[in-house]
């Protein structure tokens, strides 16, 4: 299973990444909203852990933006 952290605070951000890679899973990592989406965009994730105070963005509207289904041209 992959997952992003996506939280500003750097030790909180270390340690969730720790403690997940320790309990087997494949973590990345993002401290910024931009590098959130630079992320998702070149690969697919199982869960995000996602802060909703970002220093250049909102988590919540992140969430709703990332969940918003693909449109394929026709």
């Amino acid at each position: 299973m992959r997952l992003l952290v996506v939280e500003d605070d750097r030790l909180f951000n270390n340690t969730l990444c720790y403690n997940l890679s320790a309990a087997g899973y494949t973590v990345d990592a993002a401290m910024t909203k931009s590098e959130a989406v630079n992320l998702c965009e070149a690969q697919d994730y199982d869960l995000i852990v996602l802060d909703v105070n970002l220093p250049d963005g909102n988590g919540f509207d992140f969430c709703a933006e990332i969940k918003e289904p693909v449109q394929i041209p026709p």
